[in-house]
C-alpha cells in the first residue's frame, strides 16, 4: 500500500507540476478562450441581474415544470440562439492564490491515488505498459467530461482538443513517475 500513496503524492506532483507548464509556460491552457467583448457593460448588467454565483445555461427553462408550448418556445429559442453556458462567480476572487493552488494539487493527488489503485490492481509487468495504462486514464477522464460539453453545450473544438493534449500529457507525467512507483509485487 505505502506503493500506491507514494505513487499517488508523486503523480499528482507530477500532474500540478504540468499543469503549471501547459498554463504558465506554455500557452496551452488559453486555447479557445476568448475575451469578452464590450466586458464593461456586459459585466455591470451580470453584476445587477444575478446575485449568486452557479452554472446558467441560457435559454433557460426548468424541464419538470414546463408546458408543452413553454417546451416548445424554448426549442424555437435555443434553435434561433444565442445559447450558452455561463460560469459566474458574484463575488472576488484571488486569481492565484495559495488556497486554490492547493485545492488544485489535492485535486490532482486524488485522482492520481485513483490511477495508483487501479495501477496496483492491474499489477501489469512492464513499466511501458504501466505509463500507457496511466495515460488511457486520462484520455477516458477528457473523453467522458470535455467531450460532452463539446457536444451538448457548444465548447469550442480548440478549447476542447487543448484540453485533451492538457489531460492527456498531465496523465502521462503521472504515469511517468507512478510507473516507476506502482510495480507489482514479487
Amino acid at each position: 500500500m505505502k506503493k500506491v500513496i507514494f505513487g499517488a503524492i508523486f503523480g499528482g506532483l507530477a500532474m500540478f507540476g504540468w499543469g503549471f507548464v501547459s498554463h504558465i509556460v506554455l500557452p496551452l491552457g488559453e486555447i479557445g478562450m476568448s475575451q469578452l467583448p464590450a466586458e464593461a457593460p456586459v459585466l455591470s448588467t451580470l453584476s445587477a441581474e444575478i446575485d449568486r454565483s452557479g452554472v446558467y445555461f441560457f435559454p433557460g427553462m426548468d424541464p419538470a415544470t414546463a408546458t408543452e408550448a413553454e417546451t416548445k418556445a424554448w426549442e424555437e429559442e435555443y434553435r434561433k440562439g444565442p445559447s450558452g453556458l455561463l460560469v459566474y462567480t458574484a463575488e472576488g476572487q484571488e486569481p492565484m492564490a495559495p488556497v486554490r493552488l492547493a485545492k488544485q494539487l489535492g485535486g490532482d493527488v486524488l485522482a492520481a491515488l485513483c490511477g495508483a489503485i487501479l495501477l496496483w490492481l492491474a499489477g501489469m509487468a512492464s513499466y511501458l505498459s504501466r505509463v500507457v495504462f496511466v495515460t488511457l486514464i486520462g484520455i477516458a477522464a477528457w473523453a467522458s467530461i470535455n467531450l460532452p460539453y463539446w457536444n451538448w453545450y457548444g465548447f469550442p473544438t480548440d478549447f476542447t482538443l487543448a484540453a485533451g493534449a492538457d489531460t492527456t500529457l498531465g496523465w502521462l507525467a503521472a504515469g511517468l513517475v507512478m510507473g516507476l512507483i506502482v510495480r507489482p509485487g514479487r
